[in-house]
Protein backbone atom coordinates (compact mmCIF):
# COMPACT_ATOMS: atom_id res chain seq x y z
CA UNK A 1 0.00 0.00 0.00
CA UNK A 2 2.91 2.18 0.67
CA UNK A 3 4.41 1.71 -2.40
CA UNK A 4 1.23 2.80 -4.41
CA UNK A 5 1.01 6.29 -2.81
CA UNK A 6 4.35 6.78 -3.57
CA UNK A 7 3.86 5.82 -7.52
CA UNK A 8 0.98 8.05 -7.12
CA UNK A 9 2.92 10.97 -5.64
CA UNK A 10 5.55 11.03 -8.22
CA UNK A 11 3.16 10.85 -11.03
CA UNK A 12 1.16 13.51 -9.63
CA UNK A 13 4.75 15.37 -9.30
CA UNK A 14 5.97 14.55 -13.05
CA UNK A 15 2.46 16.24 -14.17
CA UNK A 16 2.42 19.25 -12.16
CA UNK A 17 6.42 20.29 -12.93
CA UNK A 18 5.64 21.03 -16.51
CA UNK A 19 2.47 23.48 -16.04
CA UNK A 20 4.55 24.83 -12.97
CA UNK A 21 7.22 25.69 -15.04
CA UNK A 22 4.69 26.96 -18.46
CA UNK A 23 2.68 29.29 -15.44
CA UNK A 24 6.16 30.79 -14.55
CA UNK A 25 7.69 31.44 -17.69
CA UNK A 26 4.36 32.95 -19.79
CA UNK A 27 2.46 33.74 -16.41
CA UNK A 28 -1.71 34.11 -16.77
CA UNK A 29 -4.16 36.99 -16.15
CA UNK A 30 -7.22 34.42 -17.24
CA UNK A 31 -8.34 31.53 -17.87
CA UNK A 32 -8.65 32.15 -21.67
CA UNK A 33 -11.15 31.26 -24.20
CA UNK A 34 -9.31 30.65 -26.87
CA UNK A 35 -8.70 26.72 -27.99
CA UNK A 36 -5.39 27.60 -29.31
CA UNK A 37 -4.24 29.11 -26.34
CA UNK A 38 -5.26 25.14 -25.27
CA UNK A 39 -3.89 23.68 -28.08
CA UNK A 40 -0.44 25.43 -27.18
CA UNK A 41 -0.67 24.58 -23.22
CA UNK A 42 -1.15 20.67 -24.31
CA UNK A 43 1.69 20.74 -26.87
CA UNK A 44 3.78 21.54 -23.95
CA UNK A 45 2.60 19.96 -20.99
CA UNK A 46 2.78 16.56 -23.70
CA UNK A 47 6.29 17.18 -24.70
CA UNK A 48 7.42 17.96 -20.94
CA UNK A 49 5.81 15.17 -19.88
CA UNK A 50 6.95 12.54 -22.30
CA UNK A 51 10.41 13.68 -22.29
CA UNK A 52 9.99 13.36 -18.55
CA UNK A 53 8.51 10.16 -18.87
CA UNK A 54 11.13 8.84 -21.39
CA UNK A 55 14.18 9.88 -19.09
CA UNK A 56 12.56 8.61 -16.07
CA UNK A 57 12.15 5.25 -17.75
CA UNK A 58 15.77 4.84 -18.97
CA UNK A 59 16.90 5.52 -15.60
CA UNK A 60 14.21 2.93 -14.51
CA UNK A 61 15.62 0.60 -16.86
CA UNK A 62 19.45 1.14 -16.63
CA UNK A 63 18.60 0.22 -12.46
CA UNK A 64 16.77 -2.55 -13.29
CA UNK A 65 19.34 -4.11 -16.16
CA UNK A 66 22.32 -3.40 -13.15
CA UNK A 67 19.93 -5.25 -10.72
CA UNK A 68 19.28 -8.19 -12.69
CA UNK A 69 22.71 -8.94 -14.07
CA UNK A 70 23.69 -8.54 -9.84
CA UNK A 71 21.42 -10.60 -9.09
CA UNK A 72 22.03 -13.31 -11.75
CA UNK A 73 25.92 -13.44 -11.38
CA UNK A 74 25.46 -13.43 -7.46
CA UNK A 75 23.01 -16.49 -7.85
CA UNK A 76 25.74 -18.22 -10.39
CA UNK A 77 28.30 -17.89 -7.52
CA UNK A 78 26.22 -19.33 -4.75
CA UNK A 79 25.38 -22.43 -7.23
CA UNK A 80 28.56 -22.86 -8.29
CA UNK A 81 30.11 -22.89 -4.46
CA UNK A 82 27.23 -25.18 -3.62
CA UNK A 83 28.23 -27.42 -6.64
CA UNK A 84 31.77 -27.79 -5.76
CA UNK A 85 30.72 -28.40 -1.88
CA UNK A 86 28.83 -31.31 -3.02
CA UNK A 87 31.68 -32.20 -5.12
CA UNK A 88 33.81 -32.73 -2.22
CA UNK A 89 30.89 -34.05 -0.12
CA UNK A 90 29.96 -36.80 -2.84
CA UNK A 91 33.85 -38.14 -2.72
CA UNK A 92 34.15 -38.41 0.84
CA UNK A 93 30.43 -40.34 0.67
CA UNK A 94 31.80 -42.62 -1.93
CA UNK A 95 34.48 -43.57 0.57
CA UNK A 96 32.73 -44.00 2.96
CA UNK A 97 29.91 -46.65 1.30
CA UNK A 98 33.02 -48.15 -0.83
CA UNK A 99 35.49 -48.85 2.25
CA UNK A 100 33.55 -51.58 4.29
CA UNK A 101 33.47 -53.62 1.17
CA UNK A 102 36.89 -53.27 0.14
CA UNK A 103 38.03 -54.54 3.37
CA UNK A 104 35.72 -57.87 2.75
CA UNK A 105 37.22 -57.86 -0.45
CA UNK A 106 40.70 -58.41 1.15
CA UNK A 107 39.62 -60.26 3.59
CA UNK A 108 38.52 -62.76 1.29
CA UNK A 109 41.73 -62.59 -0.49
CA UNK A 110 43.69 -63.28 2.73
CA UNK A 111 41.43 -66.35 3.20
CA UNK A 112 41.81 -67.54 -0.45
CA UNK A 113 45.86 -67.05 -0.11
CA UNK A 114 46.16 -68.33 3.13
CA UNK A 115 44.81 -71.64 2.22
CA UNK A 116 47.09 -72.14 -0.56
CA UNK A 117 49.92 -71.38 1.62
CA UNK A 118 48.37 -74.47 4.05
CA UNK A 119 48.49 -76.52 0.86
CA UNK A 120 52.33 -75.66 0.16
CA UNK A 121 50.68 -73.96 -2.92
CA UNK A 122 52.50 -70.45 -2.90
CA UNK A 123 53.81 -71.57 -6.73
CA UNK A 124 50.06 -71.74 -7.82
CA UNK A 125 48.83 -69.63 -10.95
CA UNK A 126 46.67 -67.60 -9.15
CA UNK A 127 49.02 -66.71 -5.94
CA UNK A 128 50.49 -63.59 -7.76
CA UNK A 129 46.72 -62.83 -9.45
CA UNK A 130 45.44 -62.47 -5.88
CA UNK A 131 48.52 -60.44 -4.83
CA UNK A 132 47.94 -58.06 -7.56
CA UNK A 133 44.08 -58.25 -6.53
CA UNK A 134 44.87 -56.73 -3.02
CA UNK A 135 47.21 -54.29 -4.20
CA UNK A 136 44.68 -53.21 -6.11
CA UNK A 137 41.85 -53.19 -3.75
CA UNK A 138 44.12 -50.76 -1.06
CA UNK A 139 44.75 -48.15 -3.68
CA UNK A 140 41.31 -46.54 -2.89
CA UNK A 141 41.76 -46.89 0.44
CA UNK A 142 44.91 -45.32 0.26
CA UNK A 143 43.49 -42.50 -2.02
CA UNK A 144 40.62 -42.60 0.45
CA UNK A 145 43.43 -41.47 3.72
CA UNK A 146 45.33 -38.73 1.14
CA UNK A 147 42.42 -37.09 0.38
CA UNK A 148 41.40 -36.97 4.04
CA UNK A 149 44.54 -35.85 5.08
CA UNK A 150 44.35 -33.22 2.62
CA UNK A 151 40.88 -32.54 2.21
CA UNK A 152 41.50 -28.91 4.26
CA UNK A 153 43.99 -27.73 1.63
CA UNK A 154 41.90 -29.01 -1.04
CA UNK A 155 38.47 -28.26 -0.05
CA UNK A 156 38.70 -26.31 3.18
CA UNK A 157 37.92 -23.12 1.62
CA UNK A 158 34.37 -24.47 0.65
CA UNK A 159 33.34 -25.16 4.27
CA UNK A 160 33.14 -22.81 7.40
CA UNK A 161 33.96 -26.09 9.25
CA UNK A 162 36.47 -25.53 12.34
CA UNK A 163 39.29 -27.52 10.87
CA UNK A 164 41.48 -26.22 14.12
CA UNK A 165 39.05 -28.14 16.49
CA UNK A 166 40.30 -31.11 18.17
CA UNK A 167 37.67 -33.57 16.66
CA UNK A 168 39.45 -32.91 13.48
CA UNK A 169 42.90 -32.85 14.49
CA UNK A 170 41.85 -36.51 15.70
CA UNK A 171 40.70 -37.43 12.54
CA UNK A 172 43.89 -36.63 10.70
CA UNK A 173 45.92 -38.41 13.54
CA UNK A 174 43.43 -41.41 13.15
CA UNK A 175 43.57 -41.76 8.92
CA UNK A 176 47.63 -41.41 9.13
CA UNK A 177 47.46 -44.60 11.85
CA UNK A 178 44.80 -46.25 9.41
CA UNK A 179 46.97 -45.78 6.56
CA UNK A 180 50.10 -47.13 8.34
CA UNK A 181 48.37 -50.17 9.11
CA UNK A 182 46.76 -50.61 5.46
CA UNK A 183 51.23 -50.26 4.42
CA UNK A 184 51.47 -53.13 6.64
CA UNK A 185 48.69 -54.98 5.33
CA UNK A 186 50.66 -54.63 1.82
CA UNK A 187 53.80 -55.59 2.72
CA UNK A 188 52.42 -59.07 4.17
CA UNK A 189 50.88 -59.94 1.34
CA UNK A 190 53.97 -58.66 -0.83
CA UNK A 191 55.81 -61.49 1.43
CA UNK A 192 53.38 -63.77 1.18
CA UNK A 193 53.12 -63.71 4.98
CA UNK A 194 49.83 -64.34 4.98
CA UNK A 195 48.79 -65.42 8.88
CA UNK A 196 46.92 -62.40 9.50
CA UNK A 197 43.22 -61.64 8.92
CA UNK A 198 41.83 -58.36 8.23
CA UNK A 199 38.66 -57.98 10.18
CA UNK A 200 36.28 -55.03 9.73
CA UNK A 201 36.52 -54.87 13.66
CA UNK A 202 40.34 -53.41 13.79
CA UNK A 203 40.79 -50.70 16.13
CA UNK A 204 42.21 -49.11 12.89
CA UNK A 205 39.17 -49.05 10.85
CA UNK A 206 36.36 -48.21 13.90
CA UNK A 207 38.20 -45.53 15.12
CA UNK A 208 38.59 -43.96 11.84
CA UNK A 209 35.20 -44.87 11.01
CA UNK A 210 33.61 -43.25 13.65
CA UNK A 211 35.54 -39.93 13.45
CA UNK A 212 35.04 -40.34 9.50
CA UNK A 213 31.07 -40.20 10.10
CA UNK A 214 30.83 -37.38 12.42
CA UNK A 215 32.51 -35.33 9.90
CA UNK A 216 30.65 -36.06 6.84
CA UNK A 217 27.89 -34.80 9.14
CA UNK A 218 29.23 -31.79 10.06
CA UNK A 219 29.71 -31.10 6.31
CA UNK A 220 26.22 -32.46 5.07
CA UNK A 221 24.50 -30.41 8.13
CA UNK A 222 26.60 -27.49 6.15
CA UNK A 223 25.62 -28.32 2.71
CA UNK A 224 22.05 -28.11 3.39
CA UNK A 225 21.96 -24.53 5.16
CA UNK A 226 23.70 -23.30 1.65
CA UNK A 227 21.15 -25.02 0.27
CA UNK A 228 18.52 -23.28 2.14
CA UNK A 229 19.96 -19.89 1.50
CA UNK A 230 20.09 -20.31 -2.10
CA UNK A 231 16.50 -21.00 -1.95
CA UNK A 232 15.83 -18.15 -0.59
Amino acid sequence: MKKIWIYLAASIFVALVPAFIYLSYFGINHVSENPSDWGTFGDFIGGTVNTLIGIISLLVLAWLSYTVAKNSNEEARNHQFLVRQMDAYDRLTNYAINSPIIFRKINAHAGYILNLQEKDCQTHEHWAEYNRNVSIELNPLFEMCYYVTSFETMSGHLFSYDFTSQKFKDLQTTTATLNKYLEEIEKIYTAKLTDIKIEADQPEIINFSLQFDEFMKSLKKEISHTKNLNIK
